[in-house]
């Protein structure tokens, strides 16, 4: 308790087709929002990380 975020980062993949990182910001100095999309209805993955302090 009592930590802050950072620093953070978020990154898309997917096996197929198109996705790109739309958004990537921190929340309330506690937690790191990431946000992808893509051109089709497919399945992709997000990962984020938040660097804390």
């Amino acid at each position: 308790m009592g930590k802050k975020v950072i620093g953070g980062g978020a990154e898309c993949s997917s096996g197929i087709g198109f996705i790109w990182l739309v958004r990537s910001i921190p929340v309330n100095n506690n937690a790191w929002y990431g946000y992808c999309d893509t051109t089709e209805n497919i399945i992709g993955k997000i990962t984020v990380h938040a660097i804390c302090q």
